[in-house]
């Protein structure tokens, strides 16, 4: 079953001009119940506001990172081939999708991902 999150736009911009990292690290247990060769498809919002795809995250491994690490324990590994990070500006805005969405979240910490099975989690990235 694909997972759907939310990269925040600011994260999303300073990651990709850093390179696509290929791997996700949040603090919340739920993100290491994605099976791997699942997809975590993630959405942003462009620097109008406007909703736009990120990303298919394909996921080939899990990992622990160690205690008290920044970003957070537990990390996924993204396949090289099969994930896609997409550039957003001039895209097609999924603004009215996004909105339509039932998201429940079941987190102590909302942020990043917005699924039944992932909901959330930390933000992905800096800050």
């Amino acid at each position: 079953m694909a997972r759907l999150c939310y990269w925040r736009g600011d994260n999303y911009r300073r990651d990709l001009d850093d390179g696509a990292g290929y791997q996700l690290i949040q603090g919340n247990p739920l993100l290491h119940e994605i099976p791997v060769a699942d997809s975590l498809w993630a959405f942003t919002r462009r620097r109008d506001g406007v909703y736009a795809l990120a990303a298919e995250l394909v996921v080939t491994a899990k990992t622990y990172n160690p205690p008290g690490y920044y970003y957070g324990r537990y990390r996924v590994w993204d396949d090289l081939t099969a994930s896609r990070y997409f550039a957003t500006e001039h895209q097609v805005g999924i603004t009215p999708l996004v909105r339509s969405l039932s998201l429940t979240a079941k987190g102590d910490t909302l942020g990043w991902c917005l699924s039944r099975a992932c909901c959330g989690a930390q933000d992905y990235g800096r800050g």
